[in-house]
């Protein structure tokens, strides 16, 4: 699996630099930004996670990396003994109708929290925000490394005025790059399309082509 120094590097040869000593703290956002960006919209197993949770007053806190864009691969479950109860969602606005034998959860967002009508120890199945790269030695077990660097080197050409056909030549090998792991994938079910690169305004340039920076 590549380092972080390595990322930097293919990143700077994707926009005409000659070696990683060249990237600025912009480019490294810019890597930490597509890690991030390709993880919301393909959920890889390199991001799956499992937590033990503990509900208390029918709460318990969600991980700080919950990635809510997939909210619907979520799995919520418990065993008692040898048989095992799988909770399923309902909308948080009806949930004071379930009563406490009944196998379900919400999610609320603006406290990010799961919420169950009895205090009990469930698992939970989810997917995670990937951690910021910040040491040069930091490794990434994403499937598809290159196609981080490469969407990084897209913004940044989307950044630059009159530089489009080199943010789309980019984008165009990340996504070829994603799918074609998605397709080695597809067996194990490792995978979740959310949205296309194509016409995309990722931030980094206003309508109409000005620069306008690297979104956080």
């Amino acid at each position: 699996m590549p380092t972080f120094l390595q990322l930097q590097g293919q990143y700077c040869r994707f926009i005409g630099e000659n070696d990683a000593s060249s990237i600025d703290a912009v480019g490294k956002a810019l890597i930490n930004d597509a890690l991030k960006d390709i993880s919301s919209r393909f959920a890889f197993e390199c991001n799956k996670k499992t937590d033990t949770l503990t509900i208390s007053s029918g709460v318990a806190d969600l991980a700080s990396n919950f990635d809510y864009s997939h909210i619907d691969r979520i799995k919520v479950y418990r065993y008692d003994g040898t048989t095992k109860y799988e909770y399923s969602p309902v909308p948080l606005d009806n949930f004071s109708a379930y009563s406490s034998s009944e196998c379900v959860y919400a999610i609320d967002f603006e406290n990010a929290q799961l919420k169950l009508p009895d205090d009990v120890t469930v698992s939970m199945d989810y997917y995670s925000v990937p951690a910021d790269l910040s040491a040069d030695g930091s490794i990434t077990n994403f499937p598809v490394p290159q196609a981080i660097s490469r969407q990084a080197a897209g913004q940044y050409w989307e950044s630059i005025e009159e530089e489009e056909d080199h943010a789309k030549l980019n984008f165009a090998i990340a996504d070829s790059l994603t799918q074609q792991a998605v397709a080695r994938n597809m067996e194990l079910k490792a995978y979740r399309p959310f949205t296309a690169y194509g016409g995309r305004n990722l931030g980094y340039t206003k309508k109409g082509g000005s620069k306008t920076g690297y979104r956080r």
